[in-house]
């Protein structure tokens, strides 16, 4: 597992931390999702094809974050509708 991915399942623990309120700081749930981005346009440079939807992250990290789940929460967690993307909508 490279550093990124070890500093985004850092950030998803403070986020869980935070939800259940063991945790004041919430920047966590941002701070993860600009590093899943970073990650997401770095891996599209080198495969432009690179999930196309955010979804197939879980497939392209063999289900070790459960991204997809992370993600509904942090859009509850940031305030965000619930409504289905792809990343290249919001990944740029």
């Amino acid at each position: 597992m490279n550093k990124k991915w070890k500093s985004f399942q850092k950030l998803t623990e403070k986020c869980y931390e935070n939800m259940i309120g063991a945790e004041e700081d919430a920047s966590c749930w941002q701070n993860g999702f600009e590093l899943l981005k970073e990650f997401v346009l770095e891996e599209r440079k080198r495969d432009p094809q690179f999930a196309p939807e955010l979804e197939l992250l879980d497939d392209a990290t063999d289900y070790r974050f459960d991204i997809e789940g992370w993600l509904e929460d942090c859009l509850d967690e940031m305030g965000y509708e619930r409504r289905s993307c792809s990343a290249s909508e919001n990944v740029r």
